[in-house]
């Protein structure tokens, strides 16, 4: 029996509780830079019937957000309804006489449920729709832990064997990732990722699905190499700037040997990926197909049209104070002309032998996990601010090489923006610092370049060199519209970036 005789609020209730703030500052929220028009109830798996007698309500909860001027989007939002008073983690929020609604993803019942239906690979009805847990083979664990929350989706991991990604902002479709994932465990030949283990998906009554929740084995690591690569270049700036007073355009290669090795083996690990994925006689859905003339317009054409409206956000924005943003801002007619004539270069490039086929689609450094001298590849989403059938579409694998050299640029000046910020550098000093840092990004690139061609068997010439330039400012330009969004402190980063492969593409 419960403890509690207040008539407890329904979940549209709750969810109507949630202010509009809360939502914004939330990391896997896209909308940021928007205000937030109204807030919605879609459907919700209620698990209190499940659970132990008590005053606690759980749910998985399917919310419509509607911001700015764009289309509502639906989001993934696991809730807790308990009786005012009660110490639950993270913000609460007052729903009715008695009651708060706080998110539940730090609630171990929540886990130890999910777990137990996927393991009975149950199909529960909502209220619009029904929701389909798979296949689950371990025991039911009730020990939990948040991981750091730096990305757009939401990480648990339950005991110390399995980690449940909550997909937070739920477009319609199958998961890219779970296909992929799929496909992997059946190929047999790419093993450089964390096994699947189970799935939560949504079907509504239109018959349209949603991946929720991936659940899958947890593998001993230290950690991502986004943030090992942070850690090298403190460690580095630290000896740089102890050892070295003088300006050096190019670091000593001893100082960065073991970091080289490391990506030597992750250009191996990027290559047998890109082998597996476009392999012969594979399914219609994975089988390569080569890069014809229409492609290229195809890309240019979007390309065009994509960095067109996010420079036109830009121009309605506010420039910020850092450098980098005000010079941006005041050549950006000037930039808009450049970036516009880099894509047009594409039409000009002959494909031939070129092979388009699947690949991770977001590939950067913070999606390799370091496990032991190893590297796995984390997170087949593709970007997250992309369409579904983006997500889904062939590509060059050279896509992914540009996602991950960019991440090497990001790198560089998310390091040194953090020691400028700590030791209050003057400009003089910066400037020699970023002259090192550049020397030390050229080295990275050049060695998984060459590693990465190496195993692929493809010779670097020209018209490969050039169509992975326009593909890493496609990138850079992308970075731009997400940080916009997100974290609008890193503009000066895809600012710098994009103005670095504009003089790499147009020798400017």
């Amino acid at each position: 029996m419960n403890k509690t005789t207040r008539p407890v609020p329904a979940w549209a209730t709750a969810v109507a509780a949630l202010p509009a703030e809360w939502f914004r500052a939330a990391r896997w929220f896209q909308a940021k830079a928007e205000s937030v028009r109204s807030i919605r109830l879609v459907d919700v798996l209620d698990l209190s019937p499940l659970l132990p007698p008590g005053d606690r309500r759980l749910s998985i909860s399917l919310v419509e957000v509607a911001a700015g001027d764009g289309t509502p989007e639906l989001y993934l939002l696991p809730l807790c309804l308990e009786p005012t008073g009660k110490m639950g983690p993270g913000s609460t929020f007052a729903v009715g006489a008695g009651w708060t609604v706080r998110e539940a993803l730090d609630e171990p019942a929540l886990h130890a449920m999910m777990i137990r239906l996927m393991s009975e690979g149950r199909t529960l009805a909502g209220g619009r729709g029904t929701f389909h847990f798979e296949s689950f083979p371990l025991p039911l664990w009730r020990q939990v832990h948040s991981l750091a929350q730096n990305s757009t989706n939401s990480l648990i991991l339950v005991k110390a064997d399995v980690v449940c990604k909550f997909i937070r902002r739920l477009p319609a479709g199958q998961s890219p990732e779970l296909e992929m994932s799929r496909f992997f465990a059946a190929a047999g030949t790419f093993q450089n990722l964390p096994p699947l283990e189970g799935a939560l998906s949504y079907r509504d009554v239109g018959g349209r699905e949603y991946t929720l929740v991936i659940a899958r084995r947890f593998v001993e690591n230290q950690g991502d190499l986004w943030h090992g690569t942070l850690l090298f270049l403190s460690q580095w700036l630290h000896l740089l700037t102890e050892t070295q007073p003088g300006i050096v355009t190019e670091p000593p290669l001893e100082d960065a040997s073991g970091y080289l090795d490391r990506v030597r083996r992750l250009a191996r690990v990027l290559a047998t990926m890109h082998r597996t994925l476009s392999a012969e006689g594979l399914e219609a859905a994975f089988a390569p197909e080569p890069i014809t003339p229409a492609d290229l317009a195809g890309w240019c054409s979007t390309m065009t049209a994509g960095a067109a409206a996010i420079l036109d956000k830009i121009a309605s924005g506010e420039p910020g104070s850092h450098p980098a943003t005000r010079d941006f801002y005041e050549r950006l007619p000037e930039m808009r002309r450049q970036i516009l004539a880099a894509f047009s270069r594409l039409t000009g490039l002959q494909p031939a032998g070129w092979v388009k086929c699947r690949v991770h689609g977001d590939f950067h450094l913070g999606q390799v996990l370091l496990v032991g001298n190893d590297c796995f590849v984390m997170d087949f989403e593709g970007e997250p601010l992309k369409a579904s059938a983006q997500r889904f579409a062939k590509y060059s694998p050279l896509k992914d090489v540009a996602g991950l050299l960019r991440s090497f640029h990001y790198a560089m000046y998310a390091a040194l923006f953090e020691w400028e910020e700590r030791h209050a550098l003057s400009q003089e000093a910066f400037g020699a610092l970023e002259c090192r840092l550049a020397g030390w990004s050229r080295l990275v690139e050049q060695v998984f370049r060459e590693t990465y061609f190496a195993e692929m068997g493809w010779i670097e010439d020209g018209g490969l060199s050039e169509f992975l330039a326009v593909l890493k400012l496609e990138k850079a330009v992308y970075e731009l519209d997400y940080e916009i969004n997100n974290r609008p402190a890193w503009l000066p980063i895809p600012c710098n970036g994009i103005k670095a492969c504009l003089k790499e593409i147009l020798h400017t």
